[in-house]
């Protein structure tokens, strides 16, 4: 193809956006197409003028771009709710109402799965919470189920030791041998 070898070191930088693929993918590319080859790319249609080579190219680009997105955002949007400081976030979102901070348009891929993760996160700690509670009145509330739910847990402790000291005998290492209370 001649003149292909001038297009081969050539900078091209885009906007992924994952919010609004409607049309064609060359109206896609084109609209997510900030500067080819150094120029800022202020009109869409302009990739219809490019090689189908170099179309080729930049779809195939556009498609691992998009890809490698999804899966950063899919590995990594748990770790990132899960902090303190975008826990507080959400908290202030939610006194604000989602839909008021979101209204003025339609909702992107990103947001949209930050608030499902958030929402997911917040049940699991709301859950954490009531499980703790529970346990914690539990031996108010029937402290014979409490002693002996204890008891058990005590005697396994009891037989866990007991086996470790006989497998320890039996293998000769006495020396190692503690006595069991």
């Amino acid at each position: 193809m001649p003149g292909a070898h001038l297009f081969r070191n050539m900078q091209v930088t885009f906007g992924i956006q994952l919010s609004d693929l409607q049309g064609s993918a060359l109206d896609i590319l084109g609209k997510n197409l900030v500067s080819f080859g150094g120029k800022k790319n202020t009109d869409p249609s302009n990739v219809r003028e490019l090689p189908l080579f170099i179309v080729e190219h930049l779809l195939k680009a556009y498609k691992d771009g998009v890809s490698e997105w999804y899966d950063f955002l899919e590995k990594n949007i748990e770790s990132f709710c899960s902090s303190s400081r975008v826990k507080y976030k959400w908290r202030l979102l939610k006194l604000a109402g989602v839909g008021s901070v979101f209204s003025n348009s339609k909702l992107t891929y990103e947001q949209s799965t930050f608030i499902n993760m958030c929402s997911i996160l917040e049940q699991n700690d709301n859950l954490k919470l009531i499980e703790d509670i529970r346990e914690s009145i539990l031996p108010w509330l029937n402290p014979k189920m409490y002693t002996d739910i204890e008891t058990k847990k005590k005697n396994t402790r009891e037989n866990v030791a007991y086996e470790r000291q006989k497998l320890k005998m039996l293998q000769g290492d006495l020396d190692q041998l503690d006595m069991v209370k």
